[in-house]
């Protein structure tokens, strides 16, 4: 079973082999792959971490984040060609899943992440781009659900428990609260994000702030606006220092930031107290729409249990500190590998059942594709106030009752067929829950009446045979 996050800042890939626990692969020697893309001038396109190095260089011919124009256009201009946005983001899944395969040796079940607040404004280019990448017949499945999966099966978790996934990526925010089930999760309610707010923004404002305080006016207007190549290049070195302190700080009181012109080179240093201040409002905001999807989903915040903090962003302590303080009685549990933990969960979302050829069309899907076996239960730590999360627990096989249909890879050339529908919400209560897999309950109301047939001949039989005892 392989499982693909494809975030805004970069794409990660799973995969999990029988029962073991699932495991991140490495795309050309890293286990993280920038989501972007730049263009030849011949009109080919270099994607991954060769497009982020010469995006480096000519940034007119680079593009970051293709997931975030999902939904708000269906091209985009690269050196001055025009580009179908599905084929571009088809260019930075195929390398992936190549190596994937290569990990698999063999056809692959596929799972797929996306926002849990997407519609099929952006799941239909967002299908049509899994399709153009040759994944076959792939499960679409929201971030927070992947997410709880892989780490909230350890934590003790009981039936009708809710808990809340904060989900803070590269460029965007997710929020989902969870029903705890005998069976896995459900979402309660209508997950919500903020298209805008990730940990792209944390380093705009960072980057604005070391500008404006440690470098003269003209350098700095030349680092926002400059085509030289020599300016857009230190531009980007500092984005990626703003970046790297960013995370430093996470663990340490002060870090350093080398600020590299073209005619100088020198250091300052960001202090964690006014990093803190800087992202406070960010910060704020994140929280209060946490809140917000709790509130929404007809729950008061003491009937949370838990909350998991999950996505790169999520690591800051000061986001810690504010989530724990509006959930003052909720767990905070934080994710061991923040930034993989999608990908990892998605695998234990696949089916089991065994894949044979490429082509073989897989059994529909049970009624709901957010309910499903729930791992394995395994000793639960202590409670305490905020919870590191031990490593990855060994998962068993998800039981056949719960099945998720298979995706699989098909070799280059071959033409996938047609992607189908695969999302719908429906109302439910009032508040509304997330469904999946509408053709799944047609399977089921098939299967109720070819059993309503073999019974009433089943009836005929036994009368036509008391007919002829008789005689």
């Amino acid at each position: 079973m392989i499982g693909v996050d494809f975030g805004t800042s970069f794409t990660v890939a799973a995969i999990r082999r029988g029962q073991d626990a699932p495991t991140v692969i490495e795309v050309a020697g890293v286990r993280r792959t920038p989501s972007v893309v730049f263009a030849e001038e011949d009109g080919s396109l270099v994607v991954g971490a060769a497009a982020e190095a010469l995006t480096a260089a000519r940034p007119a011919r680079g593009l970051r984040a293709p997931k975030q124009l999902l939904g708000r256009s269906s091209t985009v201009v690269l050196g001055g060609a025009r580009h179908p946005l599905p084929s571009v983001i088809a260019g930075v899944l195929r390398p992936v899943l190549r190596h994937a395969d290569r990990e698999a040796r063999q056809p692959a079940q596929l799972v797929f992440t996306h926002p849990a607040d997407w519609s099929e404004l952006q799941l239909a280019p967002f299908r049509e781009a899994l399709a153009q990448a040759g994944a076959h017949l792939p499960e679409l499945v929201p971030e927070p659900v992947a997410g709880a999966w892989a780490q909230a099966a350890g934590y003790g978790h009981q039936p009708g428990d809710h808990l809340v996934v904060y989900d803070l990526g590269g460029g965007t925010l997710d929020i989902a609260v969870l029903q705890v089930e005998p069976v896995g999760f459900e979402v309660a309610g209508r997950p919500k994000g903020n298209r805008a707010l990730g940990g792209d923004l944390f380093d705009e404002v960072l980057m604005r702030h070391v500008g404006e305080r440690h470098i003269d006016a003209a350098a700095w207007e030349e680092l926002q606006l400059s085509d030289d190549p020599a300016w857009s290049g230190s531009a980007l070195r500092l984005r990626a220092e703003v970046r790297r302190a960013k995370e430093l700080l996470s663990l340490h009181p002060r870090a350093d930031v080398t600020i590299t012109l073209p005619e100088r080179t020198f250091a300052v240093v960001l202090e964690r107290s006014e990093v803190v201040r800087l992202l406070q409002p960010m910060v704020e905001e994140s929280v209060q729409l946490c809140e917000d999807t709790v509130l929404a989903a007809g729950l008061p915040i003491e009937a949370i249990s838990a909350v998991h903090l999950i996505g790169g962003g999520s690591q800051l302590p000061s986001i810690g500190e504010a989530v724990g303080a509006r959930f003052p009685r909720s767990k905070l549990v934080l994710a061991a590998d923040p930034k993989a933990v999608v990908a990892l969960g998605a695998t234990l979302l696949a089916s089991p059942q065994p894949v044979t050829q490429p082509a073989l069309r897989p059994s529909p899907p049970p009624p709901d594709r957010l309910r499903g076996a729930a791992p394995p239960s395994v000793t639960a730590p202590p409670a305490s106030p905020v919870v590191a999360p031990p490593a990855m627990p060994q998962v068993g096989a998800i039981p056949t009752g719960a099945a998720m249909p298979a995706g699989r890879a098909i070799p280059s050339g071959a033409s996938p067929p047609p992607s189908p529908g695969l999302t719908e919400r429906q109302p439910d209560g009032g508040a509304g829950s997330f469904r999946v897999h509408e053709g799944a309950q047609l399977g089921a109301q098939r299967r109720r009446a070819l059993l309503g047939l073999a019974l009433a001949l089943a009836c005929i039989s036994v009368a036509v045979l008391a007919l002829v005892m008789l005689r």
